[in-house]
């Protein structure tokens, strides 16, 4: 394999590990005149920049502006060019390239790795993300403990709150064990205003309207409080701890789907 595409490769592995979003244009026909040979890859950002290359010149440009609308339509496509007729180069030949869209890969944080976690954690993990669950207490942070895990980490709950860099994309979810680090936890991303797509915590409403009105009364810049979703999950009449777990990855299925409003019906008395 040529040095180019090793470090396309080992790039690729980087972004989806950081779970971010991107384009990967190769060449997969490459006719004799053309300034990129068949194979030729190039990464292309949401903003512009790039990472590779496939040849430079006018068709590098067009492949670029090509990628970036691959990426705003989250949609893969070919492009076919005839270098002096299409992109007036004058070199000649033709090339045929294929945009292939890589979507962001989201994660789910949860604060605590008890049964709860143990029965969500397969359900985050059939949709579609990458779970990691944080504990502080070593002998809950094993790995074996649980279905679908993408990563346990054992360490401090409140450092660890401090010091991770979830993306837009991603989900927090906070049931330590006894409650006991719920508020820390909570409070540390309120003042420290991440931007997430889903941030809940599990507990009784009395509960949660006390933790919301202690920390409403910091005055933090952002509105993160307003926008947490607790008690969490769905109102299932949830009781067993398998049922909250559907009510929580039903939630947030929900609102990564934008579903504005989660309606039951019943065929009971449909004729």
């Amino acid at each position: 394999m040529e040095k180019h595409s090793v470090e396309i490769f080992n790039k690729i592995n980087e972004l989806i590990g950081e779970g971010k979003e991107f384009a990967l244009a190769t060449i997969i026909k490459a006719s004799a005149g053309s300034p990129g040979r068949t194979g030729f890859k190039i990464l292309v950002f949401k903003d512009g920049s790039t990472f590779g290359t496939v040849g430079g010149g006018e068709l590098e440009f067009q492949t670029v502006q090509n990628a970036v609308k691959v990426i705003e339509k989250q949609k893969s496509k070919t492009l076919d060019y005839k270098l002096t007729e299409d992109l007036k180069m004058a070199c000649g030949g033709r090339v045929e390239l294929f945009i292939e869209y890589f979507a962001p890969i989201k994660k789910a944080w949860l604060f605590g790795g008890g049964h709860m976690a143990q029965a969500l954690t397969p359900l985050l993990d059939s949709v579609g993300f990458n779970v990691i669950v944080i504990d502080n207490r070593k002998e809950f942070a094993q790995k074996d403990r649980f279905n679908g895990v993408s990563e346990v980490i054992n360490k401090d709950y409140l450092e660890f709150a401090e010091e991770f860099t979830p993306s837009t994309d991603d989900s927090v979810i906070i049931f330590t064990h006894g409650h006991t680090y719920d508020y820390d936890i909570l409070n540390i991303l309120c003042k420290r205003g991440i931007d997430i797509k889903y941030l809940g915590v599990i507990g009784a409403k009395n509960k949660i309207k006390m933790i919301k009105e202690k920390i409403s009364a910091f005055n933090y810049k952002n509105d993160l409080i307003n926008e947490v979703y607790a008690p969490v999950g769905l109102n299932i009449a949830r009781r067993t701890t398998s049922e909250i777990a559907i009510a929580i990855a039903a939630e947030i299925v929900a609102i990564y789907n934008n579903v504005t409003e989660i309606q039951f019906m019943s065929k009971k008395n449909e004729k």
